[in-house]
């Protein structure tokens, strides 16, 4: 997948260079830190501090965007700057907010007592993820991104020599992602029903699959309108391209 990305590091698409891909990486490490953070939440049940690492992540991504609006600010690793760092402000915030939280329960004067057991505020004493799965967690979520992101690479760096056509077709594949985002939602409220041995219900398989049908059909047409309409994508793919990318996503 580097091979790849560096294929197209000449390409109109990256003008940040080395930058960039510098950039991708940073974003790599801080999306790793963040689902770090939201696995164990959605594994508690804990979806009110689940949901606020978006909220989170969400907020400071606007707000740096809003920013750089204001300044006119054009240069692209400044903007990719803020898609890589942003993540990794919520788990720095939420690591913060616990802290905070345990040293107050703690407290002598909080608590009564002199002493503060584990056992009293149903928080163990030392909390240290195994090395292992916190590297391979990292390793998956690294490989998934290079997924997603190999059919855009690849073809801006087949045509190199046709921006515009390349750069349809990276922004169809961006927007025809847009159902993914609901995703990481099913998928806490659903792990620790898995995780306890309960069977995935009928219901919502067929409700899934129906969804994804639905989506392949509607991406087909809504997709290239909202390229072009939100984007200002000249040159969006074939209706059966997006058709497969879409398909893909489902």
């Amino acid at each position: 997948v580097g091979g790849l990305v560096l294929l197209g590091l000449d390409a109109a698409l990256l003008t940040g260079g080395v930058a960039t891909v510098a950039l991708l990486a940073v974003g790599a490490v801080t999306m790793a830190a963040s689902y770090l953070v939201r696995g164990p939440l959605a594994g508690a049940q804990r979806y009110g501090r689940y949901a606020a690492t978006f909220w989170i992540e969400a907020g400071v991504g606007l707000a740096a965007a809003v920013v750089l609006t204001v300044v006119d600010e054009h240069a692209t690793a400044a903007w990719i700057a803020v898609l890589a760092l942003s993540p990794g402000v919520a788990p720095l915030v939420l690591r913060g907010a616990g802290r905070g939280a345990t040293s107050q329960q703690c407290h002598p004067a909080a608590t009564g007592s002199e002493e503060c057991h584990p056992a009293a505020t149903g928080t163990p004493a030392h909390r240290t993820a195994p090395l292992g799965p916190v590297l391979w967690s990292a390793a998956l979520l690294l490989a998934s991104q290079g997924v997603w992101n190999l059919a855009p690479v690849l073809v801006t760096a087949r045509l190199s020599d046709a921006a515009t056509l390349a750069a349809g077709f990276t922004t169809v594949a961006v927007v025809v992602r847009a159902p993914v985002l609901l995703f990481p939602t099913i998928q806490a409220m659903l792990l620790p029903r898995l995780a306890a041995g309960a069977r995935t219900p009928r219901a919502l398989v067929a409700a899934v699959v129906g969804a994804g049908l639905v989506w392949v059909a509607v991406a087909t047409v809504a997709v290239p309108f909202v390229a072009t309409l939100v984007f200002a994508t000249t040159t969006p793919p074939a209706s059966w391209v997006v058709a497969v990318l879409a398909l893909s996503i489902a």
